[in-house]
C-alpha cells in the first residue's frame, strides 16, 4: 500500500496544486488507509483490530435526565499536552511527546511554540466540549490540532499576528472537526486519522487572499534565478538545483528587481542535468 500512496500523492498533488493552489498534506495517506481498512473487513487474512476500530451506530437521545459533568484527572490532563503531540506518530506517551517537542525546539523554536499552543488549545476545547476523559487523556483530541497549528502558524505563512491567529483558530476548529468526523466515520468503522487537520487547513488556506496580514513563505530573492538568467549561464556539468519561474510572472520585490512567490505553485525546483530536466513544487507538497 506504500506504493499506492506514492501514486496517490503524485495524482492528488497535481490536482490540488494545479487547480486550487492547495498542498496535498496527508490526504493521500488518509485515502489509502481508509481504502485498505474497508477492504480488510472482507478479508480472512487481514483482520481489523476491533479494539481500535469498532463499527458503532449512533442512537438519538430521546430523553435528557439532567446536566451531567465529566471528571478529568489533572495529572493526566497535563500529560495530555504532550500526548497530543506524540499521537502525531500514533503513540500515546508523554515522554515521546516531550522528545518531539525538543526536536522541534532545536529545529525551530517558533514551530515548537505553535505546537504547544495548539496542544493546550485543543485540550481546553475538548474539556469545554465534555469529551470522554479517556480519549482526552490519551491525546486523541489533540494531534490534529497540533499539526494544524504548526502548518498555519509556521509552515505556510510568515510569522506575525495574522498567522498566529490562524494557528489559534485552526487548532480550535480541528478539535471540533475531530469530534464531527469521528461521529461521521464511526458507524462504518473508519478512524478519523489526520483528516480534520487536512480539511481545516484547506479551509483556512483557501481564505488566505481575503485575510489581511498573511504573507506566504517566499524564497529569498538572492537565491532566485530567472529563466532568462539561466539561459545566459553555461549548462552545469553535474546535477544542480536551480529555481525556475512559472509561465505567469510573479510580483517583483520592490527595489531589487527580483521576483517573489505568492502562491504554492509559483516556485519550482528544477534538477537540471545534461540531456534533461525535471521539477516539483517546493514546500507545498
Amino acid at each position: 500500500m506504500g506504493g499506492v500512496s506514492t501514486f496517490a500523492t503524485l495524482s492528488l498533488r497535481n490536482l490540488l496544486i494545479g487547480q486550487l493552489g492547495l498542498p496535498a498534506l496527508t490526504f493521500p495517506f488518509q485515502v489509502v488507509t481508509w481504502m485498505w481498512l474497508l477492504a480488510a473487513y472482507n478479508s480472512a487474512y487481514f483482520p481489523v483490530n476491533g479494539n481500535v476500530i469498532a463499527p458503532s451506530m449512533k442512537t438519538a437521545i430521546t430523553e435528557v435526565s439532567g446536566f451531567t459533568t465529566v471528571s478529568y484527572n489533572a495529572t493526566e490532563c497535563a500529560l495530555a499536552v504532550f500526548r497530543n503531540i506524540s499521537e502525531v506518530v500514533f503513540l500515546s506517551n508523554g515522554i515521546t511527546g516531550g522528545v518531539i517537542l525538543l526536536g522541534l525546539l532545536i529545529s525551530s523554536p517558533w514551530a515548537c511554540f505553535c505546537a504547544v499552543i495548539a496542544s493546550i488549545l485543543s485540550l481546553l476545547t475538548a474539556l469545554g466540549f465534555g469529551a470522554a476523559a479517556d480519549s482526552v487523556h490519551m491525546g486523541m483530541w489533540g494531534f490534529n490540532a497540533v499539526l494544524t497549528g504548526i502548518a498555519l502558524g509556521h509552515v505556510f505563512w510568515r510569522r506575525g499576528v495574522a498567522s498566529m491567529l490562524m494557528c489559534v483558530w485552526g487548532s480550535v476548529l480541528s478539535t471540533i472537526a475531530y469530534s464531527a468526523i469521528a461521529s461521521l466515520l464511526g458507524p462504518v468503522g473508519l478512524p478519523t486519522l489526520t483528516f480534520p487537520f487536512t480539511g481545516i487547513s484547506w479551509l483556512l488556506l483557501l481564505s488566505r487572499t481575503s485575510i489581511p496580514g498573511l504573507h506566504p513563505i517566499t524564497i529569498a530573492p538572492s537565491k532566485v534565478m530567472t529563466a532568462a538568467s539561466q539561459q545566459q549561464q553555461q549548462a552545469p556539468s553535474t546535477a544542480e538545483q536551480l529555481i525556475e519561474l512559472p509561465t505567469s510572472s510573479p510580483a517583483e520585490t520592490p527595489g531589487t528587481g527580483s521576483p517573489t512567490f505568492t502562491s504554492p505553485a509559483d516556485a519550482i525546483i528544477v534538477s537540471e542535468q545534461t540531456g534533461g530536466a525535471r521539477g516539483h513544487v517546493v514546500w507545498w507538497t
